[in-house]
Order: structure tokens, then C-alpha cells, then sequence
């Protein structure tokens, strides 16, 4: 059996208290390195998307959606949605 362009989707969330950074290791890891110059606090949620290529296989990519929930404890309510 071959596997021809397979894509395999994982979801990541980022959780943890205000101003600890979560923001900032998202856009990192999405920008490949590159530290942006403004942040800006997340309200309710970002979602960024990455497509990786496994190293040993070519033909099988990785879709990485990282979701960076906002560490306010007005959202604690919301992050089972973000679990399931």
C-alpha cells in the first residue's frame, strides 16, 4: 500500500495565565523563528495553521492548528469547547 500526499491534522492548544508568553511562542512557531515586533493581547482566540512535511517521508504532511486561548478567567468557561 502506498500513501500518496497524506495529511494528517492535529490540534494544539496553548493554555496558561495573562502575559506568560503564549502569544508570543505561537507567532514564533508559525513564523519559523521569527520574533514579530508588537504584541497584541488575545481577546478570545487565534488560530494559526502550519503545514509541516515529516522528514523521512515526503509524502506524508502534517496541518498543525494551534489554537492560542486568551489566559483571562472570563474564558475559563469556554475551554472545554476547545478540548473536544
Amino acid at each position: 500500500m502506498t500513501l500518496d500526499n497524506l495529511i494528517l491534522r492535529n490540534k494544539c492548544i496553548i493554555l496558561g495565565n495573562c502575559g506568560v508568553g503564549k502569544s508570543a511562542i505561537s507567532q514564533v512557531f508559525h513564523s519559523d523563528g521569527q520574533f514579530p515586533k508588537n504584541y497584541t493581547p488575545t481577546i478570545h482566540e487565534e488560530i494559526y495553521v502550519k503545514m509541516m512535511n515529516i522528514v523521512d517521508n515526503q509524502n506524508i504532511n502534517v496541518e498543525l492548528f494551534i489554537h492560542d486561548v486568551s489566559g483571562h478567567d472570563l474564558f475559563n468557561e469556554f475551554l472545554p469547547k476547545y478540548v473536544n
